[in-house]
């Protein structure tokens, strides 16, 4: 158990590592767009993988071994067609318990993204606080919010509602099969072929068979839990830097303060409204081009426009946050 809670933390370690390493590489853009909900859902990814992780090595191996001494015995000691019965269970639970899996997985989702709205709401609200009472839009914003409440409550109930009719079918698949089971050992005792011992001993094996399938039923909703909790840090990973370091890129040359742009074109691409039935596109918004600026060791400068004009984006291509054409 101490090796699989090391490997278990471990690799939580690395995955934080790896996914704090790529996400101090990615450009301003992503930083800009991004909320503190971006680092909380993707700091939740990396719990739910850990919970993932205990469930699957703590549970996998267990039902795995279970499963293989019920048959054996059941096999021995009950004959095939107990056997067969006890298998044509597994499978349809198996199957049943991973396809509504799926199913609920696309509900867990819209109730993530629910989640997010109204957290991201709350957040802007509060920190815009200012701004709201100069405004006096209090009732605005709290019958907004309000909604974003009222779509979580909707998608809450959903999934709230599917995991029930989840255990329920499963209750179904696992009752059925051990009726099923019942009347061919009481059929087998009233044919002289079985005993009374032997008929306690049939449903003692069936009954066995709970513990297994309760706990993949378990590993299957925290793995289903797991993959939405995962799409933030999916999305964040798939990612790539637009900065990027040339392979003939040569050391920093100082020079003595000196600081010089020769020619720099750049542009942020912004979206363009499309028409009705029209796909959405993007175009280039240049903010210079062929921009030639130096300013000498030891002098005071100030660059000087409207909103807009550029002056923060002259600092950012200073300190290579983005990169000229």
């Amino acid at each position: 158990m101490w090796d699989v809670s090391k490997i278990i933390q471990l690799s939580a370690k690395k995955i934080s590592f790896a996914s704090f390493t790529h996400m101090q590489d990615l450009d301003i853009n992503f930083h800009k767009t991004s909320s503190k909900n971006t680092v909380f859902a993707i700091n939740r990814a990396i719990r739910s993988i850990e919970t993932a992780l205990r469930f699957t090595l703590g549970f996998a191996t267990p039902i795995v071994v279970e499963f293989g001494m019920l048959v054996a015995m059941m096999s021995f000691f009950c004959g095939p067609k107990y056997l067969g019965n006890m298998m044509l269970t597994l499978g349809l639970y198996t199957y049943f318990s991973k396809t509504f899996s799926e199913l609920r997985r696309v509900q867990m989702a819209e109730k993530k993204n629910a989640e997010k709205k109204s957290e991201f709401y709350l957040n802007e609200s509060t920190i815009n606080f200012e701004s709201v009472k100069n405004f006096g839009n209090e009732e605005l914003e709290k019958s907004r919010y309000k909604k974003l409440l009222d779509d979580l409550e909707q998608q809450s109930l959903v999934v709230q509602n599917s995991l029930g009719q989840l255990n329920s079918g499963q209750a179904i698949i696992y009752t059925t099969g051990m009726a099923i089971n019942l009347f061919m050992a009481a059929h087998d005792v009233s044919l002289g072929t079985m005993t009374a011992g032997d008929f306690v001993l049939v449903q003692a094996y069936f009954m066995q068979l709970s513990g297994p399938l309760f706990n993949m039923g378990m590993m299957f909703r925290e793995v289903g839990q797991t993959q939405v909790d995962l799409e933030d840090l999916v999305d964040m990973l798939e990612r790539q830097p637009k900065i990027m370091e040339s392979p003939n890129a040569v050391d920093f040359n100082y020079q003595k303060g000196s600081i010089k742009f020769d020619n720099i074109t750049f542009g942020h691409l912004n979206d363009k409204k499309a028409k009705e039935g029209e796909e959405a596109t993007q175009e280039k918004h240049y903010l210079f081009k062929d921009l030639t600026l130096e300013m000498e060791p030891g002098t005071t400068n100030a660059i000087v426009g409207p909103s807009g004009f550029g002056k923060t984006t002259i600092l950012h291509l200073l300190f290579r946050m983005y990169d000229p054409e």
